[in-house]
C-alpha cells in the first residue's frame, strides 16, 4: 500500500530553492520499493515564498503521480487527508479505466480517503487567476492568441502565465534537469514582459522515482505519466487559480485516427482530450485547449502576430535562434512555407540549415503521412496551398538511395 500524509506548507531556506515555500506531503510504502526513498520519503510543489497563498491545503496535488505508482505496482493508495469530491468521484469512475487503456502495465487500484474538501474555503470564494503555459511553443502561442490576445470575455480571458519543472526537462536527478528549466523561464520571459502578463512558476519532485518506474526500458520518459505531473502542479495552487488552458498536441480527430500509435508511451497524445476534464475540481477547470485545430492550423493562427515572429520557441534556441533542422523546426518551418510565411520568421530560424534539409524531410514526412499526424496534417497543408511535394514513389527511392550512400560512406571510413 502507499500512504500519503502529514501535508503542511513551510518555507525553504537552503539549496536553489531558498526563499521558496512548498506544500509538502510524506509518503508511506508497504510491500513494495519506495520511488521516493532519496528523496526524504516527501513529495512537494513549491513556488517563491511572494506566491505562497496560492498554494492548496488539498491533497488533490498529491494524488495523480501516487495513484499512477500505485497501478503500475497493483497496490492500494490510501490519502490520510481530504480531496475534491469531483476529482475523486471520476478518478474512481472513469479515470482509471483510461490509464488500464493507455498501458496493459497498470491496473486499477482502490484509493480510500478521509473525506471531501470544502473547495469554496480552499479558494476563499475569489480564485481569479486564468492561465496558461509559457513554454511558446506553437501550442502555448496559438492559446495564448486565441484567449489573450484576440479573447473578450474576462472571465475566459487569460491573465498569467506559468512554467512548471516537473519532468519535462529531463530526470530528476540528472544535474543540468534544472538549469534547462531555468534557461527556458529565462529566454521566454521577455514575451511575457511585453504581453504584461505575471508569471508564475512551480518547482516539484513529483517526477523523482527510480529506474525500476521508467516506462517500458526506455529510459526517462516523461510523455508516460507528464499530463498527470504538470495537471498536478496545477492543482497544488488552487489557491487562486481558477482556470488553466493546457495547450494540447494532437486535435480531435487526430487523437480518435493515431492516438493508438501513442499507447504506452505518451499519454497526452493518446487520451489528453478527454482524460484532463476529468481532472478537475469545484474551483479548477484544466481545458485542454487546442484539440479543435490541426498543428498546421495552430502554426497559421499565429503566423501574423508579431509576438510570435519574434519568441517562437521551439525548445532547441541558441542566442535567440532557433535552428532550422531539427524535427520541430522542420514540421514547423515546413508549414510556414506552405502559407508563404517562411520569410516572416527568419529573424528567429537558421533558413540556411531548414533549407539544406528541406527536401530530405519533406521525403520523411510523405513516408510518415500514414501514421504520423503531423507528417499527415503537413501534407494536407500542402495540398490545400497547391504546393509541391515529392511524391511517395520519389520520397521513397531518395530516402533508399540516401541511406545506401550513407552506408557505403560509413564502411570506406572504416578501411
Amino acid at each position: 500500500m502507499i500512504t500519503i500524509k502529514n501535508l503542511r506548507i513551510e518555507e525553504i531556506h537552503r539549496g536553489h530553492l531558498d526563499g521558496w515555500s512548498r506544500v509538502v506531503a510524506d509518503i508511506d510504502v508497504e510491500n513494495m520499493p519506495n520511488p521516493y526513498h532519496k528523496e526524504g520519503n516527501q513529495i512537494y510543489f513549491a513556488t517563491r515564498t511572494q506566491d505562497k497563498h496560492m498554494l492548496s491545503h488539498s491533497y488533490d496535488a498529491f494524488l495523480l503521480i501516487p495513484l499512477y505508482i500505485a497501478m503500475t505496482y497493483k497496490q492500494d493508495l490510501r490519502i490520510c487527508g481530504k480531496v475534491s469530491k469531483r476529482l475523486y468521484h471520476n478518478i474512481m469512475t472513469y479515470a482509471q479505466s483510461i490509464l488500464c487503456d493507455f498501458s496493459d502495465k497498470l491496473s486499477k487500484v482502490n484509493v480510500s480517503v478521509d473525506g471531501f474538501t470544502d473547495m469554496v474555503d480552499s479558494n476563499n470564494g475569489g480564485g481569479g487567476i486564468i492561465g496558461t503555459s509559457l513554454s511558446c511553443g506553437v501550442d502555448s502561442l496559438s492559446t495564448i492568441y486565441n484567449h489573450y490576445a484576440k479573447e473578450k470575455d474576462p472571465d475566459y480571458k487569460i491573465n498569467a502565465l506559468f512554467l512548471f519543472d516537473c519532468g519535462a526537462y529531463g530526470h530528476y536527478r540528472l544535474p543540468d534537469t534544472h538549469q534547462k528549466y531555468l534557461y527556458e523561464y529565462h529566454s521566454n520571459k521577455p514575451m511575457a514582459d511585453e504581453l504584461n502578463l505575471p508569471i508564475y512558476q512551480v518547482i516539484s519532485n513529483i517526477h523523482a522515482f527510480p529506474r525500476s518506474m521508467e516506462w517500458g526500458g526506455h529510459g526517462f520518459n516523461a510523455g508516460a505519466w507528464g499530463i498527470l505531473a504538470t495537471s498536478s502542479c496545477m492543482l497544488s495552487l488552487q489557491g487562486t487559480l481558477k482556470r488553466y488552458y493546457i495547450p494540447s498536441t494532437l486535435g480531435y480527430e487526430e487523437i480518435k485516427d493515431f492516438g493508438k500509435y501513442y499507447r504506452d508511451y505518451d499519454m497526452a497524445m493518446f487520451c489528453e482530450s478527454y482524460l484532463v476534464p476529468l481532472l478537475n475540481t469545484e474551483c479548477l477547470e484544466l481545458i485542454p485547449d487546442g484539440c479543435q485545430y490541426k498543428r498546421t492550423q495552430k502554426t497559421a493562427n499565429i503566423a501574423n502576430w508579431e509576438i510570435a515572429r519574434k519568441y517562437l520557441n521551439l525548445a532547441c534556441k541558441k542566442d535567440g535562434i532557433n535552428c532550422g533542422y531539427c524535427w520541430k523546426c522542420m514540421r514547423t518551418l515546413a508549414t510556414l512555407e506552405a502559407i508563404g510565411k517562411l520569410e516572416d520568421f527568419a529573424p528567429i530560424f537558421d533558413l540556411a540549415a531548414y533549407r539544406k534539409y528541406a527536401f530530405l524531410n519533406k521525403c520523411r514526412i510523405k513516408c510518415e503521412a500514414k501514421s504520423n499526424p503531423f507528417a499527415k496534417d503537413i501534407v494536407e497543408c500542402y495540398k490545400s496551398h497547391n504546393r509541391p511535394m515529392p511524391s511517395v514513389f520519389l520520397a521513397r527511392v531518395y530516402l533508399f538511395v540516401r541511406s545506401c550512400a550513407s552506408f557505403v560512406k560509413r564502411k570506406i571510413l572504416k578501411i
